[in-house]
């Protein structure tokens, strides 16, 4: 024992259990958190997992969408493509079908984009987009009764909506029915009381049931409108013409013909109470309007989206690395404080 005050020398080559177990902790401390970061990724990686078995039907949801961009640009032999592309991937995704039908008809293949409307309303039967869509074929192919049926379908799902309810009564006029056309157009006007078409077509209706004040009333509002609508100008004149007022009825004539000159023959049998009122080719003076986007701008897919899986994938392993990153930190922080101490 040396005496008191002396230092005592060790043989460097001589560590006790306990200032070997010291310097092994920072070790034991990098194994143990890199064996739960291992397992947190275990964990985490059962979501990325099971986004990545969704991936077709995410892919079939991005193609729609591009589908619908190339619609608005009107190159639909590429949405065509886009669509075909997109229930190839996945057969069983409704909004995919319901775009390619709905470019099917703008490419006037109609018998194909009814069978492509069919096949997404057996999917999705309460999708009214796809019932107009269908509505919007059989009236194109002049089927105007099975047509009224899927327009009536689509305004029962979707009620807030006018055009439904517009091509509803145009098909029932072309059935020669004003009298269940009128309440469709009044629905219409319901929910869009400034379209200058729709009041048109509801004066057209009132002039088939003979009730030519009504009618008047109705192409006022329609010229109100839209002052330059010929049309309306000339079945004005027509209305007039059958109330007796000859004089108001050349003036409204005159109108019509000083905006489109086609007017100007055999005035008085102008008026045709059923013409084809969705566009046709070269179809000017009884146009509706452009063909609408009915398709639900979504998202496809059941799962996570693409870029949002590579997002969760970023997140998850940025944690594991700050996991790493403390436990490595801790461990040389305990084994520095073990170094002062001897």
């Amino acid at each position: 024992m040396p005496p008191w005050g002396c230092v005592r020398t060790r043989n460097p080559s001589m560590v006790t259990g306990y200032e070997r177990d010291n310097k092994m902790a920072p070790v034991r401390i990098i194994l143990n958190t890199t064996l739960i970061a291992a397992l947190l990724f275990l964990v985490l990686s059962v979501q990325p997992t099971a986004a990545a078995s969704t991936t077709k039907s995410d892919e079939a949801g991005l193609f729609a969408d591009k589908g619908q961009v190339l619609i608005k640009i009107g190159d639909y032999h590429e949405a065509e493509t886009a669509f075909n592309k997109s229930v190839s991937l996945d057969p069983s995704y409704a909004p995919g079908w319901a775009g390619y039908g709905q470019t099917l008809s703008l490419l006037g293949r109609y018998d194909e984009a009814l069978a492509a409307f069919d096949k997404a309303l057996a999917l999705d039967p309460r999708d009214a987009g796809s019932w107009q869509g269908r509505g919007e074929v059989l009236y194109r192919q002049e089927r105007y009764a099975e047509a009224v049926s899927s327009f009536g379908n689509a305004t029962d799902l979707n009620p807030n909506q006018s055009r439904g309810y517009i091509l509803k009564g145009d098909a029932l006029m072309n059935l020669g029915n004003g009298a269940e056309a009128v309440p469709a157009y009044e629905k219409a006007l319901a929910h869009e009381s400034e379209n200058n078409l729709t009041w048109s077509h509801l004066g057209k209706a009132y002039m088939t049931l003979g009730n030519y004040s009504q009618a008047l009333w109705s192409f006022d509002q329609a010229v109100h409108y839209a002052q330059n609508d010929a049309e309306s100008w000339n079945n004005r004149g027509a209305a007039l013409y059958h109330l007796g007022r000859y004089q108001e009825a050349l003036t409204s004539y005159e109108k019509a013909v000083s905006i489109d000159p086609r007017f100007s023959v055999d005035r008085n049998a102008t008026f045709q109470p059923n013409l084809v009122m969705v566009p046709g080719p070269g179809d000017v003076i009884h146009r509706i309007d452009e063909p609408i986007l009915f398709i639900p701008q979504a998202s496809g897919g059941t799962g996570l989206p693409p870029m949002m899986f590579v997002i969760n994938l970023g997140v998850m392993f940025a944690g594991i690395a700050g996991i790493l990153f403390l436990g490595i930190m801790f461990g040389v922080r305990r084994f520095r404080r073990g170094n002062k101490k001897d």
